[in-house]
């Protein structure tokens, strides 16, 4: 018995220094802002955050993000996003899941005061060569399209259709890409990225993307597609 407490005692400072049990979390926010003056004033500014859970066999995520520019005191675009999403996956193969994704966007200057909805359904994570990663989604639910045009708005039933691959190309390199589709009875929205996000040290990264935006029935006066080049610096917590 004596030796016991002396052994347990012995090895009281080593626990005091083992390491803690690894986070379910993992955070990264990123941020890209210019500006430039003379004969014209602009400014673009990026900000973006992004919350990964992953706890078993369910994962979380959650993600914001703001696009804003403006030249000469015209805002020409004011972008907000706001997701919620989770997934569970049915057997230890992690490949076949069930999900649900909640969205909200506003984007005032192109006339979009409120574009939300909530869906459901099956995933599939593909495992590819070279460490590759593709996701597909497929799912429905409920749409709120609130227009500063009210000609533009829509209440009912929305499809999902999505897929991301990842793509490491070095260690410290990797290729993404996603694209969206929301489609109802009023339109079709699709969103796309492409970007290559490079790491410069253990958690700070530098990533130039490339997205493009949809609309097949957009505010009235306003284009049906968006594209825009960004790079922005991020940072992982």
């Amino acid at each position: 018995m004596l030796k016991k407490s002396l052994a347990g005692l012995a090895l009281l400072p080593l626990s005091l220094f083992a390491a803690e049990p690894a986070s379910p979390w993992s955070l990264k926010a990123e941020a890209g802002l210019s500006f430039t003056s003379g004969n014209s004033n602009t400014e673009n500014l990026f900000l973006s955050g992004k919350g990964d859970y992953v706890s078993g066999l369910n994962e979380a995520t959650l993600e914001a993000k703001l696009d804003r520019k403006k030249s000469d005191s015209n805002l020409a675009k004011d972008y907000r996003m706001g997701s919620a999403s989770a997934r569970h996956f049915f057997n230890v193969d992690r490949h076949f899941y069930g999900y649900g994704n909640l969205l909200w966007e506003q984007d005032t200057p192109a006339g979009m005061l409120t574009n939300a909805n909530l869906t459901v359904g099956p995933g599939w994570h593909w495992l590819l060569p070279q460490n590759m990663t593709l996701d597909t989604e497929l799912g429905a639910g409920y749409q709120h399209s609130d227009y500063r045009d009210g000609t533009k708005d829509f209440d009912g039933v929305v499809w999902r259709a999505y897929a991301s691959l990842n793509a490491p190309i070095t260690k410290r390199i990797t290729f993404g890409a996603d694209t969206l589709f929301l489609v109802d009875e009023e339109r079709t929205q699709n969103t796309s990225h492409l970007r290559l996000e490079t790491g410069l040290t253990r958690r700070l990264t530098f990533t130039t993307e490339y997205e493009y935006r949809y609309n097949s029935n957009p505010a009235s006066g306003k284009k049906k597609e968006d594209t825009t080049l960004r790079a922005v610096f991020g940072y992982a917590f």
